[in-house]
């Protein structure tokens, strides 16, 4: 009994169901593009001063919700945005 056979029992066509795992994420995505897009543009106005923690701050201010190590991993890792 494997997913082909769950498949055909629940009458799922084996493509939709791939393309539902492949499209999955794009809200996160999505969302994550625009946070990243929001860092990267308060972290400019503030002529690259702040660090992970001050942008957790402001980020909060702003009304996102932010972990420092999230925050930390955005603008380290993957802007490249060093303090």
């Amino acid at each position: 009994m494997g997913l082909r056979w769950l498949l055909r029992r629940l009458e799922i066509c084996p493509n939709a169901y791939y393309n539902y795992l492949k499209n999955r994420k794009a809200k996160y995505r999505q969302n994550k593009a625009k946070l990243l897009a929001i860092i990267t543009e308060t972290y400019h106005e503030r002529n690259g001063i702040p660090g992970y923690r001050l942008m957790t701050a402001l980020l909060k201010n702003k009304g996102i919700s932010l972990s420092g190590t999230t925050c930390h991993k955005y603008m380290n890792v993957e802007l490249k945005l060093f303090p």
